[in-house]
């Protein structure tokens, strides 16, 4: 399945971790996620990452796009993206942002799949 800007999108899709950037951040992300699974506050991380990699169904998925995908982390979200609780998915449409997912409807209890057929479906909605 691939998702083309021509299926009714335009610009490119921002996904946004309730994380912080940076190496060390990852490793204590990965440990978080390894000793306390329940308490950890990204559930788009939880979702498409495993302990310390990319999960590879979701690296194929962010492959096949043709749209453009831009990673953020909460501490570098700025401007317009800032007043929004992460995680979640938004779309750029050349003129403003659109929430594609919000924070609610992510959840660290999908699976891959489940998660890329809901991004799939909302992609479809716009």
């Amino acid at each position: 399945m691939t998702f083309k800007p021509t299926d009714n999108t335009t610009g490119q899709l921002i996904f946004v971790y309730n994380a912080n950037a940076g190496i060390v951040n990852a490793l204590l992300d990965g440990l978080h996620k390894a000793l306390r699974p329940e308490t950890y506050p990204c559930d788009l991380c939880a979702v498409t990452y495993g302990i310390a990699t990319v999960k590879t169904d979701w690296k194929l998925f962010i492959q096949s796009l043709e749209i453009e995908p831009r990673f953020l982390y909460k501490d570098q979200l700025q401007g317009a993206l800032a007043v929004y609780q992460p995680p979640f998915v938004a779309q750029w449409d050349g003129s403003m942002y659109r929430i594609i997912l919000s924070r609610m409807e992510i959840d660290a209890r999908m699976s891959v799949s489940e998660f890329i057929e809901k991004l799939w479906h909302a992609l479809r909605q716009q």
